[in-house]
């Protein structure tokens, strides 16, 4: 949706098909740095008011993650040559509210696919939706949540609750897909480092996470040895 999304569709930036996994990132980069361009250059001249100032911040910052990004995009993706990068179809949406069960259990129908894109292997071998969000180790204790005013448990207990149901269900996946395909799992258990860098590339101009983008690329940049993980630094935001 990023190719299309606002005014994305008239820009002027390749859209595919792409050989390589940074042929794919740089195009979405540009998209995200003319977005940027475009709000410093409508900014009304003069002294600006408060929001035109929010406006010229978020751009300002957004272009110097995604000039940071530009310069690590070769160490994370590195050219590949005349040989065509591996892709497979990937439905990027299967939450629950996409897949259709027969009352028996059986798969009755996966909805939403007209976005479905051919991603890189490093992308396409991840949690589907319904198994993403924040993990939770340890299963919530009812005693510790204020109950609502009916008596009832509060919705920040059942949040939780399925927060850790889901954390669960992840390794049952993993297990899963062990026997069925381990080669899936390979490429999975390798690619944190590639997907740590989408997710950068998704959230770059994310005022609330773009804290921890900046330490992740200074611990990438100063060759700490095996920085902690974007994903796990966002899910405690």
């Amino acid at each position: 949706m990023h190719f299309f999304w606002g005014s994305h569709i008239l820009q002027d930036v390749h859209r595919g098909p792409f050989t390589s996994s940074s042929d794919w990132i740089t195009s979405r980069l540009s998209l995200s740095e003319k977005d940027c361009q475009s709000t410093l250059d409508n900014l009304p001249s003069g002294d600006l008011e408060s929001d035109d100032e929010d406006d010229a911040d978020d751009a300002t910052r957004t272009l110097e993650i995604i000039g940071k990004l530009k310069t690590l995009l070769p160490s994370f993706f590195p050219p590949n040559g005349d040989n065509p990068e591996p892709s497979v179809l990937v439905h990027d949406d299967l939450s629950t509210r996409n897949i259709l069960l027969h009352d028996n259990g059986e798969l009755a129908a996966i909805l939403d696919w007209e976005c479905v894109s051919a991603l890189p292997l490093w992308n396409a071998c991840y949690y589907p939706a319904f198994l993403k969000g924040r993990p939770r180790r340890l299963e919530p204790d009812l005693r510790r949540y204020e109950p609502e005013a009916s008596g009832e448990a509060s919705d920040l207990y059942w949040e939780h609750v399925w927060e850790y149901e889901v954390t669960l269900l992840r390794d049952v996946f993993i297990d899963r897909m062990k026997s069925l395909e381990p080669g899936w799992v390979e490429v999975f258990r390798k690619s944190q480092r590639q997907r740590d860098f989408d997710l950068a590339v998704q959230n770059c101009d994310n005022e609330f996470v773009a804290r921890h983008i900046r330490a992740w690329m200074n611990d990438v940049t100063a060759g700490v040895d095996n920085p902690r993980s974007l994903c796990d630094r966002i899910d405690e935001v």
